[in-house]
């Protein structure tokens, strides 16, 4: 865990990336998560579906989307505001993450 890379940090969050063991660690408020790349773009898809899903039909500060964690017994209940918070750190991150993965590439051609 020494060479985490920071792929987005905000008031709101993190989410950073360990090359060593390929693994996400997520925080945001009071909840701290360790996810594969599986699972974090699987959550990603999940929260950009149901912000899709939800736009405009509820409101925005009511608790209402329950959210699996990787850990079974632990789970995640969010208000469509914190949804999008989630989704734009964790798009955001995904992306640098793209970013310079292309960038490495490019490099050893």
């Amino acid at each position: 865990m020494q060479n985490l890379r920071v792929l987005h940090k905000s008031s709101l969050g993190y989410i950073m990336h360990c090359p060593c063991c390929n693994g996400f660690y997520l925080g945001y408020g009071v909840i701290g998560l360790k996810m594969t790349k599986e699972e974090i773009l699987s959550f990603t898809h999940e929260l950009e579906r149901r912000l899709n899903q939800w736009k405009g039909r509820i409101d925005p500060l009511e608790k209402s989307f329950f959210f699996s964690t990787p850990t079974e017994e632990a789970k995640i209940i969010l208000c469509y505001k914190e949804m999008d918070q989630w989704y734009q750190m964790l798009a955001n991150g995904l992306l640098l993450l793209e970013v310079e993965q292309v960038m490495e590439d490019d490099e050893h051609i």
